[in-house]
This record gives C-alpha cells, structure tokens and sequence, in this order.
C-alpha cells in the first residue's frame, strides 16, 4: 500500500510536506476485465520514480534506465506522463503501481508526443492496459498541449510494442511514417555486461523511447537500428 505523496497543487514545495491524494478528476478510473479489480490513471509525480524503476527493473525484456532518469521524467515531464495505480478503499492511500507511460514533446516537433516508455505489471498483461493507458494520456495531452501526433522508437524485433503503436494508429484512423532514428553503430560497445547502476547521468541511459535492449552493448551483441514511428495527424476521440 502507497500512502500519495504527490502534490499538484503547489510544485514548488518538496512533496514530502504535503501527503495529499491527487485530485480524482485528474484523469480516470478504469476497470479492467475483472470487475474486482478498479485501477486509476493520473499523472505521475515524484513519489512514484522509485516504483517505476523496480517494475522496470524487474522484468528482463524491458530497458532498464537509471532512477535519475526516472525521477526527471516524473517530475519536469510530468504533464506528458502517466501511471496506473489500483483503488484502495482508505482514500489517503494508494495501492500499488501497475502499469505506467512516460514520455515527452520534442522541442523540434512539440505537436507530437514521444513515448520513452510504457509498461504494465506481469498481472495484468493481456488485459489491454498498455493500449488503455496509451490511448487515455494521449487524448489528455492533446486536449491540453494540442499535440496531434504520437512518436516512439521501437526495434525491429520489438514486436509487442510495435503491435501497440499499429494498434494505437489503426484505431485512430492515423497514417504511420517509418524512419531510421539511430543506426546499431550509433550506440557504444561495452565489454563489461551493462547495468542501471553503472550509468548514472541521464546522457548515458539507453535509448528513451525504445521498451527493448538496453543501449550499452556487450561485445558481440550489436544493438539493432532503433525505427522512429510517426503516427498522425491523429484526430480527436470520439465518446
């Protein structure tokens, strides 16, 4: 059980100060295919870093970044964000973090936004949440940030995420644009097998965008081409 410690109120004062439960009309609550089961989506903050690197941190097809790097995307970035949290009946708690989405708009193409990374909870997979919170934190950003287009990064062999975004267009009735955004050579050779810890400084984490391989690479196996998705015009949802 998480007691909230994120405060969208006042965003200057450390969040330790005030326990606030973020407001509920923040985003949404969401049932999934168990009618047992009541998961809210809002916008990330800083308590919830830590959470989102050990959901990461514990499952060997995702990229592992570093915390740091998890703590800036919740914090400077968290408009562009979201996590899924389920419902507990004490309204002063949460329970725990089950999925979430990051991201970013690029300062050369802000009418987009980027997806750095989603996950959901090995409890939740085949349930559609990847798709649900996707598709929730876009219409959010495109009601607030008038943004009309979703990008990511995905590997050739990354065939999940690749399904997730063709989904994400093939709903939205959205044109896809394929592209080349870093070649395998483009990313450094480690000899040492690589770690979160190793790394710490936000320029040397693996790829944002890309759910797959981590960045740094041992000898012998080459990272693949990291393929740019650009998805839009994307019209607004309707119901």
């Amino acid at each position: 059980m998480h007691r909230s410690e994120c405060n969208f109120s006042d965003r200057i004062k450390d969040p330790d100060v005030s326990q606030r439960v973020p407001p509920r009309e923040s985003l949404a609550e969401l049932e999934s295919t168990d009618p047992e089961l009541r998961l809210r989506l809002r916008e990330p903050c800083r308590a919830d870093a830590a959470e989102i690197w050990s959901l990461v941190a514990g499952r060997d097809e995702l990229d592992v970044n570093s915390p740091y790097a998890y703590l800036l995307m919740c914090t400077d970035f968290s408009e562009t964000g979201l996590v899924a949290r389920r419902i507990e009946d004490d309204p002063r708690t949460e329970g725990e973090l089950v999925g979430f989405v990051l991201g970013y708009r690029p300062p050369k193409t802000p009418e987009a936004l980027f997806v750095w990374q989603i996950a959901v909870a090995p409890s939740l997979r085949g349930e559609g949440m990847g798709s649900r919170m996707l598709s929730v934190l876009f219409d959010r950003c495109q009601a607030n940030l008038s943004v009309d287009h979703l990008e990511a990064t995905v590997t050739p062999s990354n065939l999940a995420s690749r399904t997730l975004f063709t989904r994400f267009a093939r709903e939205r009735s959205a044109p896809i644009e394929e592209t080349v955004a870093f070649r395998s050579s483009d990313f450094p050779v480690s000899p040492e097998p690589s770690s979160p810890e190793s790394h710490p400084g936000p320029g040397s984490d693996s790829n944002p965008g890309s759910p797959g391989p981590t960045a740094i690479r041992s000898e012998g196996e080459p990272h693949e081409d990291e393929i740019r998705l650009r998805i839009g015009p994307v019209g607004r949802s309707v119901g």
